[in-house]
This record gives structure tokens, sequence and C-alpha cells, in this order.
């Protein structure tokens, strides 16, 4: 099925869908009241691919802090 795909829709495929997948699914059970940013910070913080001696990126500082 994959054989006429290009590269790079593949790889989506692979890398990218089942990750999403899952937290469209965790989004649309609970019914956040913010849906894009419950997805956000979910796929950050279930990022197969970032490094397991990171912590997800904070808020950055701003001037009066």
């Amino acid at each position: 099925m994959t054989e006429n795909l290009p590269p790079e829709v593949v790889k989506i495929q692979e890398r990218v869908y089942p990750t999403l997948l899952k937290g469209l699914t965790i989004v649309c059970k609970n019914k956040p009241e913010d849906p894009i940013r419950e997805l956000a910070k979910w796929l950050i913080e279930n990022n197969p691919y970032r490094p397991r001696n990171s912590a997800p990126p904070t808020r950055p500082m701003t001037a009066t802090e």
C-alpha cells in the first residue's frame, strides 16, 4: 500500500500518525475547554523522539519576572 507513496509521506505515516492519533483520541474523550492547547501539551509530553534526559519546554520568562 505504501509502495506508490513518496518517502516523506511514508515517514509521516510511520512516525507522526501513531502518536497524533493517540493524542487526538485522548482529547476527544476528555473534551477539554481548549482542545488545541491540550493536544499540543500532550504531544510535547508524549513525543517518542524527545531525548530521554530533557524536560518538556517551559514557558519563557518575561522581562518583568
